[in-house]
């Protein structure tokens, strides 16, 4: 498909900073990967160029579309990953100038959250901490998406031991991953000096997101070229840090920048880009944009009057049966309303995918979790907190005894175990498990195999498969599409995603928007939220909502049940109907 102008203005701008607000749909990873292609055409080269996304997901994709354009050679230098991943790499090259180890021998572990959580309750315990855990775990948020130490003196001493014990195990907390690479290139002027003179050519995707540590990181390294995608209508994450001013400064706080709009969407209906138009004009905090309808179909909406679980999988069953699966979608707000229905969907004998559900489920098995710390064990032998992890559920040694050999031969407790097995990390993570499970005497479980198979490439080795895993995101269920599976999903996690049908659930007051977001007067990002359900629809919306129960943005968004029901012609002439 031809480039629009404003693809193409975004494709042969070289000489500025870009900031190109990219509308739902409008086409931005092909934008991105013909930059891209043309910078390597025109002699840039590859290994100067650093493209940070979000997702896994999102990097395969861009990785992947580019092979098909350009030989895997002159893709294969690109550095493309998520800011994570991008970080552990670093890391894992430079971490011993700031006291990890990372050889042949031994790899930088990043921790589950089940081993974070061992860890911190540990120090806290060894501190007779007696305030709430939350208040160090907001103070730990705190410190890793904004860099702000915490004030108060005792949470302060608790983390920075909680850092030290990672530390002592050559390990790294995931949520410190980017504040080490900060630590690095503070104490290391050499690892920065090294980055800055790489990387000519930065793409960051979803800048809209991106948190006052990412950002510091890009601005560290300084490239000549930035370039950064987003879009203010659809920045989701407050709560986990992300800073919505960044995007909204953007071209304030970087000299010489361009600024371009990607405002047609060549995903929706028409129908539906004027109703998420209409909602979205509804907030303040914007970088102003009207998504254009360049799909040539008007697309159909549909607003049902009962929005109960068993009336969503009737919908399902029933409207939907010719339907391919793998291309409907139900949204919700939260996982609670997505529990009901898959429930009601169980009834109906219908096939559902639960993002979220299903990876939860296998990792909280124990010969899963054994797994995961016996191979960072292999991989790490420095790592006590897998050490307590693998301990509680397969070594069979005493803990204090291995303990006081450890501090006698100086070493750690799984070298002090003298672990003799022949399990290799080099073998496939599929044979890898089985072996697990043997060692511990358990029968190997089929869940975990298809979770395995299903997520990861099944001849990937054990040692490949950490690398990856460690630095999974929410996309991780979906990376290999679960044919014949109708996805139920929350609004947050389907970002970036896109269906031919899309049911959004309980559509009504207190529920989207959020009872709490009422409360603090957040409706913007609630809004936003909305913005991106309507938004993952190509060609059908079906939203249910309780006509007593109302939600606002079904008005603000033009599409209140009353300002349809005044003639038939009305109805059908705008692709709306009511039932």
């Amino acid at each position: 498909m031809k480039p629009t102008p404003a693809q193409q203005e975004a494709i042969d701008s070289y000489d500025n900073n870009l900031l190109l607000i990219a509308g739902a749909g409008s086409g931005k990873t092909a934008t991105v990967i013909q930059r891209i292609k043309v910078l390597i055409e025109r002699g840039v080269n590859p290994a100067s160029i650093l493209c940070l996304t979000f997702t896994r997901k999102a990097a395969n994709e861009i990785r992947e579309r580019l092979e098909k354009m350009l030989d895997a050679r002159s893709v294969r230098p690109i550095w493309i990953g998520t800011f994570h991943s991008i970080s552990y790499r670093i890391l894992s090259q430079w971490g011993y100038k700031i006291g990890y180890k990372s050889s042949k021998k031994e790899s930088i572990s990043v921790t589950s959250q089940e081993e974070s959580d061992v860890l911190l309750k540990a120090v806290v315990d060894q501190y007779d901490f007696k305030s709430s855990m939350k208040k160090i775990t907001d103070a730990k948020a705190l410190l890793s998406h904004d860099n702000i130490e915490p004030v108060d003196p005792d949470v302060k001493r608790i983390l920075r031991e909680y850092k030290s014990r990672l530390k002592e195990s050559n390990a790294v907390d995931f949520d410190y991953l980017l504040l080490e690479v900060h630590a690095l290139f503070q104490a290391c002027p050499e690892a920065l000096k090294y980055y800055h003179g790489k990387f000519e050519h930065v793409f960051i995707d979803e800048y809209q997101d991106t948190d006052t540590v990412q950002y510091n990181l890009h601005e560290l390294i300084q490239p000549r070229n930035l370039l950064c995608i987003g879009d203010a209508d659809q920045s989701l994450y407050s709560w986990r840090g992300a800073r919505l001013s960044l995007i909204l400064d953007f071209e304030k706080n970087h000299e010489n920048t361009k600024v371009i709009k990607l405002e047609h969407c060549f995903r929706c209906g028409d129908d539906i880009v004027h109703a998420a138009n209409s909602l979205i004009d509804n907030n303040r905090d914007r970088i102003k944009k009207t998504l254009i309808g360049a799909t040539g179909f008007n697309g159909e909406i549909n607003i049902m009057e009962d929005s109960s679980a068993h009336q969503v999988a009737h919908f399902l069953a029933e409207e939907l049966a010719f339907e391919n699966p793998s291309e409907i979608a139900v949204i919700a707000r939260n996982h609670r309303s997505l529990e009901f229905i898959e429930r009601a969907c169980g009834e109906y004998k219908l096939d559902v995918l639960r993002v979220g559900k299903a990876t939860n489920e296998v990792e909280s098995m124990d010969c899963f979790k054994f797994m995961l710390a016996y191979l960072k064990l292999r991989l790490n032998p420095l790592n006590n907190i897998s050490f307590l992890i693998a301990n509680k559920i397969g070594f069979k040694a005493v803990l204090p005894e291995i303990w006081k050999k450890a501090n006698e031969a100086g070493c750690s407790w799984y070298q002090a175990l003298e672990d003799k097995s022949e399990i290799s990390c080099e073998q496939d993570i599929i044979s890898f498990y089985r072996q697990c499970c043997a060692a511990i005497n358990q029968g190997i479980s089929t869940l975990v195999i298809e979770y395995l198979t299903s997520t990861f490439d099944k001849d990937i080795s054990a040692e490949d498969w950490l690398k990856q895993y460690q630095v999974k995101d929410s996309h991780l269920e979906l990376e290999k599409k679960k044919e014949g599976m109708i996805t139920l999903i929350t609004a947050h996690a389907a970002k970036g995603l896109e269906w031919d049908n899309v049911l959004i659930a309980d559509f009504e007051e207190l529920k989207f928007p959020s009872k709490l977001a009422i409360k603090n007067n957040t409706l913007e990002e609630e809004r936003r939220l909305a913005y991106v359900a309507f938004t993952r629809a190509r060609k059908r919306l079906v939203i249910f909502s309780s006509p007593n129960l109302r939600s606002r943005f079904l008005h603000e968004a033009r599409l209140p049940a009353e300002d349809f029901k005044s003639t038939d012609q009305e109805s059908t002439e705008n692709g709306i109907t009511i039932s």
